[in-house]
């Protein structure tokens, strides 16, 4: 078997060894080794290869996308939970009176900041926040549960837009809903 190049791609043909002395059409390469090799099958290989090459090269940069949304997703994922343990510990420390709704929010606000994965992760503890405060030891009402419900999505969807629009506002101008005006300027 003889080794064909045109244009950079490889192809094999069948090595022919010309007859009679005659020549190899116009449209065919020779090699060394007396190979024909017809420009119209190397174009189809050609082809063939670069089609192949582009769809290694699709197929990895999928690869790599999804392998690295998987890694965001999961960072943001934790950093959204870790958002919640913390908010709630600053509305612990800071007995703030009638500032339950407003803690809501903003526990959701930066998970959802965070990305796809701290958007999910709030708004899965907080439903699961608001089945366990229905029942034992709390047994809030299911009206309170939607209206704490209702701070959470207010929470979410205020993180999802600033993340969207790329802005950096303080917690007072980005979810002002539930802020009270005595709150200290630290929450």
């Amino acid at each position: 078997m003889g080794f064909g190049v045109y244009k950079g791609i490889g192809a094999v043909g069948k090595a022919i060894a010309p007859k009679n002395n005659e020549r190899p059409p116009m449209d065919a390469v020779v090699c060394e080794t007396c190979t024909i090799i017809n420009l119209e099958e190397v174009q189809v290989v050609e082809k063939v290869s670069m089609a192949l090459v582009n769809k290694v090269e699709a197929f990895n940069s999928a690869l790599m996308n999804g392998f690295m949304g998987g890694i965001n997703f999961a960072g943001s994922f934790a950093g959204g939970a870790y958002d919640f343990a913390n908010t709630y510990l600053e509305m612990r420390s800071g007995n703030l009176i009638d500032s339950d709704k407003y803690f809501h929010s903003k526990a959701n606000y930066k998970a959802s900041l965070r990305g796809e994965g701290g958007e999910y992760v709030a708004e899965k503890i907080s439903n699961m926040r608001e089945i366990f405060d229905q029942r034992w030891p709390k047994y809030d009402s299911k009206g309170a549960s939607m209206a704490d419900q209702k701070a959470n999505l207010y929470g979410r969807s205020r993180g999802a837009y600033i993340r969207k629009i790329g802005a950096n506002p303080s917690y007072s101008e980005a979810i002002p809903k539930y802020r009270k005006s005595y709150f200290p300027s630290q929450y």
